[in-house]
């Protein structure tokens, strides 16, 4: 008996352009990464490119990750900011009370990991107020740069997972970056390189699109990169500040 072999032919060429070979812009509708941060294809880390509605305009992120539609910044146009990625860890719970300008959220660690951040370590309720107007963030996860320093965001409202191209909008982000992995106790300040920016999709504290501090102090509670961070922080804006702690389980999604 003669067995015949067949193999499989696969027909047109696998994608090029995606959230790895395009993570400073988008893809467009040919498979081609744009810098992301134009009206006609605006868009962030391999997300599909997209037009901005006549009453939005392209907002250009900082790290050079793209952009995102944003309505215009009164006054002109703005720079810096963080990613506007909706997320959280698959792995990890969000929730908790949301009461009249803040919030109480939790966010579990990965399996097997994180298990010693308990109580106000494993907690997230970090609240920005802007005169009389406040605002709480329920959840955060974090990624690790090529440098070893953390990349964290704190969202309220959207899809609890972690990021992908289709993940929905959340009412507002908060985006932590430049925090270096510390001991217990260990304390990381805006000198030091620390920078946080908050993207209030909602209008809930601020009619800016982006706001970005002009201050920042971070204290880590617990750490352990590629698992759990937890870290106190507090944070200075034109016009407002931020205060209280996160927890952020690890989403491989905000990994470069």
């Amino acid at each position: 008996m003669v067995v015949v072999g067949l193999s499989a032919v696969s027909c047109g060429s696998a994608k090029k352009c995606d959230e790895r070979s395009c993570a400073s812009g988008c893809c467009d509708l040919t498979d081609v990464c744009r810098s992301g941060t134009t009206t006609a294809a605006c868009g962030s880390r391999g997300s599909a490119c997209a037009g901005c509605s006549a009453q939005l305009t392209c907002l250009a992120l900082p790290d050079g990750i793209g952009g995102a539609c944003s309505p215009p910044m009164a006054g002109g146009a703005g720079t810096g900011g963080g990613t506007a990625s909706a997320g959280g860890s698959a792995g990890g719970a969000a929730g908790g009370t949301a009461g009249a300008g803040g919030g109480n959220g939790s966010a579990g660690g990965s399996a097997g990991g994180g298990a010693g951040c308990t109580g106000p370590c494993a907690t997230t309720d970090l609240v920005a107020r802007f005169g009389a107007r406040l605002a709480s963030f329920e959840r955060a996860q974090h990624g690790v740069e090529l440098d070893g320093r953390l990349h964290v965001e704190a969202h309220a409202g959207g899809d609890p997972a972690c990021p992908t191209m289709t993940s929905p909008t959340p009412l507002r982000t908060l985006v932590i970056s430049g925090l270096r992995p510390l001991t217990d106790g260990g304390v990381i300040s805006f000198a030091d390189g620390l920078r946080v920016s908050l993207l209030d999709f909602s209008g809930a504290v601020t009619s800016a699109p982006l706001e970005r501090a002009i201050d920042a102090r971070a204290t880590a509670r617990w750490v352990e990169p590629g698992t759990l961070v937890s870290f106190q922080l507090t944070a200075t804006f034109d016009g407002g500040t931020l205060s209280g702690g996160f927890s952020a389980p690890h989403c491989p999604s905000l990994d470069p």
